[in-house]
């Protein structure tokens, strides 16, 4: 099961709830439940697995279910995903909905919680997500049949009064042969957010975990890139790709992907060679949240030595502008810097 078998996801069900802010000791704001699945179209289908597949496609991580924490979502998901025939999803999208309501501290969002059912290649999945939305956006309600509409899910999320999304797809391990439980994503993008998120969404909401030590894998991304890096025999183009290495790493964004970096800041006919390097050294294609523990030392600064015992050293690791590199005959390399002199020491 890779990310890109999602967008074979055939929809089913999708049934919606709307979960209020409210303090942690203030219950009257209550829960607007459905008391029965949302009609469907095939376009809303197609709306849905667009959406679903664009944010796990992008920004997810693999996870796995921790026994440690006691939320009730663990054992939803993995009876609805293991019954067959599948049983009822009404009730037990319920108890997830009120887990999320019971765990609210008053700083989080008014959310709408949308559960899909379906599947991938004849195989169960469920999915999970919640959609923040502004405190003035409404979420209608069929009255007569006491369900909220997930059109008006649809409206909402093509206009500016939602903020899309937590999302979240889960499969029966045994079904698909998996050692993990599926992916989360998250559109909040700060390092500085990911404890909260991790320790609400991820932790406290799904009962869930990160199934990949992100410590060793930021580190072995960075060594393997690093291997690629010093077989580029162009020395120009070798200490550029360095430079976009330390770029790629201390941006403010909390995952990293090879496949992105690659896209990103590799020349075109250097990407093939570089995935084929990292795919050679099993290094997975997901995306994963980066912990620089591990390699401070090595993302902080950047140094060039040049055969004649003359080093640059940039103690930021961002050369970019500052040295200007450039070939000269017999293969050697002529260095500029234009700046005053700060300091002259030994």
């Amino acid at each position: 099961m890779q990310k890109k078998d999602i967008a074979l996801l055939e929809i089913s069900k999708i049934i919606v709830h709307d979960v209020p802010r409210h303090k942690k000791d203030d219950t009257s704001p209550q829960i607007d439940y459905s008391n029965k699945e949302s009609n469907l179209t095939p376009e809303l289908k197609l709306f849905f697995k667009d959406k679903l597949t664009e944010i796990i496609s992008k920004k997810s991580f693999r996870v796995r279910f921790n026994s440690s924490i006691t939320s009730p979502v663990p054992a939803i998901i993995t009876e609805l995903n293991s019954s067959s025939p599948r049983i009822d999803f009404v009730e037990p999208s319920k108890k997830i909905a009120k887990h999320l309501y019971d765990i609210q501290k008053g700083t989080n969002p008014a959310g709408i919680i949308v559960i899909i059912e379906g599947k991938i290649n004849a195989k169960n999945i469920l999915a999970i997500l919640k959609v923040e939305r502004d405190e003035g956006a409404k979420i209608e309600k069929n009255s007569g049949q006491n369900y909220l509409d997930i059109v008006t899910v649809h409206d909402l999320l093509l206009t500016k009064k939602t903020k899309l999304f937590k999302a979240s797809i889960f499969f029966n391990r045994i079904d698909y042969e998996l050692d993990y439980e599926g992916y989360v994503a998250d559109n909040q993008r700060q390092i500085s957010s990911m404890k909260e998120v991790a320790d609400f969404f991820l932790s406290d909401f799904l009962g869930c975990e990160y199934y990949d030590d992100t410590r060793i894998m930021t580190k072995n991304f960075f060594e393997f890139t690093q291997t690629y890096i010093t077989k580029v025999e162009d020395p120009i183009k070798k200490a550029k790709y360095y430079e976009h290495l330390l770029s790629y790493t201390n941006k403010p964004d909390n995952s990293l992907s090879f496949l992105e970096f690659s896209m990103e800041y590799l020349e075109m006919g250097d990407r093939q060679i570089y995935e084929d390097h990292m795919r050679l050294n099993k290094f997975p294609e997901d995306n994963f949240r980066k912990d620089t523990e591990l390699i401070q030392s090595h993302i902080k600064k950047m140094m060039i030595d040049f055969e004649n015992d003359i080093s640059i050293i940039s103690k930021n690791g961002d050369i970019g502008n500052k040295v200007k590199l450039s070939s000269i005959d017999n293969g050697y390399t002529k260095a500029e810097i234009i700046s005053k002199i700060k300091k002259v020491y030994s």
